[in-house]
C-alpha cells in the first residue's frame, strides 16, 4: 500500500510521465476555437468528441482516428506555454464507473494493442479483473486512462458529466460559442453489467483514497 505522501507525490508528478506512444507527454487537449481548449479525458467519450471536432475542423475523414495529430492538440506543458489564457472545459466519470469500462474496454474487448503505453506498462490480455485492478492502483497515474481528473485539469472552468452528457453537450457548445452539433456514439465499449458488481469492499476504499478529491469535485460516489 502507497503511504498518503507517497501517493501526493505520484499524482502530482503524473502529469509528466510518459503517457503516449513514443516520448513525451499526451496530448490531452484539443483546440475547440481559438480561445477553448477541451481535455479529452479517456473513456470519457473522447472517442465521440474527438469525431464531432475533426468534422468541425474540416479534416473528416483523412484518416480515422479521434486523436489524429492533424487537430489541434496539446499535451500539458504546450497548453500552458502556448495557451495560457484559454478556457478549459473537462469532461468527467464517475472514477469507479471508469475503472470498469477500461477494464472492459481493454481487456474484455481485446483493445489493448490500442494502447501502446498500457502495453509497455505491463497491462496484458490475459489480466483479469482483480490483476487490472492491483495494476491500476500501483501506477495511477502512468496513463491517462486512470489518472485523476484533477491531475490533467486541475481548474476546469466548465465540466461535463458523462452521466449527462446530452444536455451537458448543448450547454458546452452555448459556452464555448459554437455549433458543433449533436454527438454520435463511437467506440462504444460493449458490457451491461452494473459496475458495482466488480468491487469489494476493501476495493472501495482504495478507489475513494486515490480519487477522493474527484469523487468530492464531482458530487460521485458508489451508491
Amino acid at each position: 500500500m502507497l503511504s498518503a505522501s507517497r501517493q501526493a507525490r505520484l499524482l502530482i508528478n503524473g502529469c509528466k510521465m510518459n503517457w503516449i506512444k513514443g516520448e513525451g507527454q499526451a496530448r490531452i487537449f484539443v483546440g475547440v476555437t481559438d480561445d477553448v481548449l477541451l481535455c479529452m479525458t479517456p473513456k470519457c467519450a473522447s472517442s465521440s468528441i474527438g469525431y464531432r471536432l475533426r468534422e468541425y475542423w474540416n479534416h473528416w475523414p483523412k484518416k480515422r482516428s479521434c486523436h489524429d495529430p492533424i487537430l489541434p492538440f496539446y499535451t500539458i506543458d504546450e497548453r500552458q506555454r502556448m495557451k495560457p489564457y484559454a478556457r478549459i472545459a473537462q469532461v468527467v466519470r464517475n472514477p469507479f464507473d471508469r475503472l470498469v469500462s477500461n477494464y472492459r474496454f481493454h481487456i474484455q474487448q481485446t483493445k489493448l494493442a490500442k494502447c501502446a503505453n498500457m502495453r509497455r506498462l505491463g497491462f496484458k490480455a490475459s489480466m483479469g479483473w482483480f490483476e487490472f485492478f492491483d495494476k491500476v492502483m500501483s501506477e495511477p497515474c502512468a496513463d491517462p486512462h486512470f489518472a485523476p481528473f484533477w491531475v490533467m485539469e486541475p481548474w476546469p472552468q466548465y465540466t461535463l458529466r458523462l452521466e449527462t452528457m446530452h444536455d451537458d453537450w448543448i450547454g458546452f457548445q452555448e459556452w464555448a460559442g459554437v455549433r458543433l452539433g449533436d454527438l454520435r456514439h463511437d467506440n462504444v465499449t460493449q458490457g451491461s453489467a452494473d459496475w458495482r458488481q466488480y468491487y469489494t469492499p476493501l476495493m472501495r476504499q482504495r478507489v475513494e483514497r486515490l480519487y477522493a478529491r474527484d469523487l468530492e469535485a464531482h458530487g460521485y460516489g458508489f451508491d
